[in-house]
């Protein structure tokens, strides 16, 4: 073989491996994200119910995202959903308004959260992607608390 072939063997060696290791990187990222995003919604049943994990796998990081998880779906549920343009929503004017998240209006029939401590509305699906980031903890607008400590679910006992 002369310089050129092992040179061009050489590069499509470095490159195949390159590739490789960004797709079992990637892999890794999708099934971590999978796996917490299911965490999420596997809310139906009782508050008792626990997420379901495999325990060959259970170390004090997957208890611990499942833990985190458990909670973020107690506050979630703590929060009221209303359809926008209901009678027991009120006044009538939140089909004026918008959504400080997406910026769109609110349209009549679809679902909104109304954080109980500032009373500000999001559409659920807006909202509820923002307080698993931020573990339920503050309004995006005006950064008050979501729930009172008070209302805070408790910890399982």
């Amino acid at each position: 073989m002369d310089n050129q072939t092992a040179t061009q063997v050489i590069t499509v060696t470095v490159y195949f491996t390159a590739g490789l290791l960004i797709l079992l990187v990637y892999v890794a990222y999708l099934k971590r994200w999978c796996r917490l995003r299911q965490d999420l919604q596997n809310s139906g049943g009782s508050d008792d119910a626990e997420p379901a994990m495999d325990v060959a796998v259970a170390t004090p990081e997957t208890l611990a995202e499942a833990e985190a998880a458990r909670r973020r779906r107690q506050i979630l549920e703590a929060i009221r959903v209303v359809v926008v343009g209901s009678s027991s929503q009120g006044n009538g004017d939140e089909e004026e308004a918008d959504c400080s998240i997406c910026l769109c209006k609110y349209e009549a029939g679809e679902e909104a959260r109304v954080l109980p401590e500032c009373c500000h509305m999001y559409h659920k699906a807006c909202i509820d992607p923002w307080l698993v980031v931020f573990n339920g903890q503050r309004c995006p607008l005006c950064c008050a608390p979501v729930v009172s400590p008070a209302e805070k679910p408790q910890q399982r006992r």
